[in-house]
């Protein structure tokens, strides 16, 4: 390969009599110094490089040269996170690499390991056993190693003999290594450990896991990332094996709920997949899923560890993670090392979805207006989104005013973060929008939104509903003509502002310029049917349900949560095994809520770190008591309501 432009660009080298001071580099010298920064992981460097001989005129698509930038540039852009790019550049380039034949196999092979592990990412396990297929068959057995571990990766899944054909090869291919690696035998001992679990075979799990902790060095006080895995995965053995005391004395040896305040649970967005035929989670099913965070909050990596319901389940628990959001700031309390990768028990909500919140009918209409404006990818993937909204807002043309409010305000709806980022980027778009040719309700939505943005009122999704907007913000909005003869925005506010102010109630149920049974009045008149129940006035309460519209169901899934009067909880709560060890840690927990206050149906949803405290968390929920609701049969209250406990030694 190092010879390709003396070959491929011969004919278009030029000579020159005149003398100067230095030559200009050739071709070749630029390709090469573009595929040294490439090879040692200097993609800053090599991706310009690249795109400047893309930019030369003797380049062309297709040709030799051109894919073997097109592709050598794709693998660097997937590791700057530029997957759409990097994958799109990648299949532009292989098809010519293919048809060079030996001399580009290195080059063909990495190109469809890279396209292997962003599949993979995005738990297209399908899709990443094919291009990992393909790489197969180079000479070098450390590409044949790497080929196997992400065929290995992709199928464990599946159920078979395949995945453990491909364990057993990788095992032979490491014992043959010269000089031997304890490292890389180890690692294929994990990965067959985790196919026999996955397929219920946890006997014989455990002893390829045992087999790799040894190879490892043992239980140590030091430990790797990979180290830290296999000892995850011990205790996940174990733990299916009854043997709970083994399962935390291996948990305990991976560093897990030993961060002080457990902050894992604090994040703006941790939403567990439904169950149903949609997402094919049944509420039995449960996983073990290890993520890792990026410096922005996001979720960068989600892999399911264990799941016993095929390869369709275990994509659906991983690409729940993927969705997850913290605060840039809360990461600080979270050391690097488990920044990187983490693991938790994970379990589908029964909630049938998010319940609406209060800006919902607001978003709703913003979005419609939004997208033929922005366009978006053809993906549920919230990160993919996000990331595109973001590099829209980034690189939208200035004469174009609308396409960037439209997707500021997008950006805005869709990212679970609020910060002082986000208040400017919509301070900006609003100084545009008074002079661009855009609805006014868009520019209501987005003054509702800098203020649900402000750093004083951090208030997104579900969280909504608790009314921590400054009521002096509201009413100086309801003052504008433009706010208050705009029947959603008006409403909206009033719901955000103070949704206890019966005078803000009263005016959402009665807004006739909203049909009956819109969303925002529903809302008002479950939250004053509460209202009228607790103060004993139940003929009010019942009239005011009536005019909902709703089912007792119904309203169970969308009416206003009722509030927290006392948790019973007490240091005795705190199970003893988890002290011995020093685990910290917290779950999420799902459970009904009675028109008396009382919980039922208890479940947990999420709980790290894995089995350690999951049934404690149960057995406290029999204490937790809410306030009264107004039911005219009796019924469930709140239905799935999520409540987060916290196991914090002192």
């Amino acid at each position: 390969m190092s010879t390709v432009f003396a070959i491929a660009l011969a004919a278009t080298a030029a000579t020159t009599n005149l003398a100067a001071p230095a030559p200009p580099a050739t071709l070749q010298q630029e390709f090469d110094a573009a595929s040294a920064a490439a090879a040692s992981g200097d993609c800053t460097t090599a991706v310009p490089l690249f795109e400047a001989l893309e930019r030369r005129p003797s380049i062309k698509p297709g040709s030799l040269s051109g894919s073997a930038i097109a592709v050598r540039k794709g693998r660097c852009l997937i590791l700057q996170d530029r997957v759409v790019e990097g994958e799109a550049a990648i299949a532009a380039g292989l098809p010519g690499l293919e048809r060079a034949g030996h001399g580009f196999h290195a080059d063909v092979a990495m190109a469809y390991r890279a396209l292997g592990g962003t599949a993979l990412a995005r738990s297209d396990y399908a899709q990443a056993k094919s291009h990992y297929g393909r790489s197969r068959g180079i000479e070098d057995s450390h590409f044949e190693m790497a080929a196997l571990a992400g065929l290995i990766k992709a199928s464990r899944f599946d159920g078979g003999l395949e995945p453990l054909a491909y364990a057993d090869e990788g095992i032979r291919l490491a014992k043959a290594m010269q000089p031997p690696s304890k490292e890389t035998l180890a690692a294929f001992h994990t990965l067959k450990g985790r196919i026999l679990l996955n397929r219920g075979e946890t006997e014989a799990a455990f002893a390829e896991l045992k087999d790799a902790l040894d190879l490892s060095g043992g239980l140590t006080a030091r430990t790797s990332l990979s180290q830290a895995s296999m000892r995850g995965d011990l205790a996940l053995a174990a733990m299916l094996l009854n043997r709970k005391d083994d399962a935390r004395r291996y948990l305990a040896y991976t560093g897990a709920g030993r961060i002080v305040t457990s902050p894992f649970a604090s994040a703006v967005s941790m939403l567990p997949p439904d169950c149903g035929e949609q997402t094919g989670l049944r509420p039995d099913d449960f996983a073990v899923v290890e993520f890792g965070i990026a410096p922005d909050g996001s979720v960068e990596s989600a892999h399911t560890i264990y799941s016993r319901g095929g390869p369709d389940v275990a994509a659906a628990f991983a690409r729940a993670v993927k969705d997850w959001y913290w605060l840039p700031e809360s990461l600080t309390k979270i050391p690097a090392f488990y920044r990187v990768a983490t693991r938790v028990e994970l379990r589908c909500t029964m909630a049938g979805g998010p319940a609406p919140d209060v800006i919902q009918p607001l978003s709703d209409r913003f979005r419609q207006w939004a997208l033929p404006l922005v366009g978006l990818p053809d993906t549920g993937d919230r990160t993919t989104v996000i990331t595109a909204l973001r590099k829209k807002v980034a690189h939208a043309q200035a004469q174009d005013a609308p396409a960037q409010i439209a997707a500021a305000g997008m950006l805005a709806l869709a990212d679970p973060r609020v910060n002082a980022d986000t208040v400017t980027m919509l301070d900006r778009v609003l100084s545009l929008a008074g002079s661009a040719s855009v609805p006014q309700e868009t520019i209501t939505t987005l003054r509702i939104l800098r203020v649900i943005s402000s750093p004083f009122a951090k208030v997104r999704g579900r969280n909504a509903k608790s009314g921590r907007l400054d009521t002096n913000d509201v009413a100086l909005l309801l003052q504008d003509p433009a706010v208050s003869n705009d029947a959603v925005a008006a409403n909206t506010l009033r719901l955000l502002g103070n949704w206890q102010d019966s005078n803000f109630l009263i005016k959402a149920a009665d807004d006739q310029r909203l049909p009956d049974h819109h969303p925002l009045r529903q809302l008002a008149l479950l939250t004053l049917a509460n209202q009228a129940a607790v103060s004993g006035d139940l003929a009010k309460a019942q009239e005011f349900f009536v005019r909902t519209g709703l089912t007792e169901q119904q309203c169970a899934l969308i009416g206003p949560r009722p509030a927290l009067r006392r948790t019973g909880a007490n240091s005795g709560d705190y199970p003893m095994e988890a002290a011995r060890y020093g685990f910290e840690g917290w779950v999420r927990l799902e459970f009904d809520i009675t028109a008396e206050g009382k919980t039922a149906n208890s479940r947990p949803l999420i709980a790290y770190p894995p089995f350690v405290f999951v049934d404690a968390a149960k057995g406290m929920t029999q204490d937790i008591r809410y306030t009264q609701s107004f039911r005219p049969e009796g019924g469930v209250a709140c239905s799935a309501n999520g409540e987060t406990i916290n196991f914090i030694m002192r």
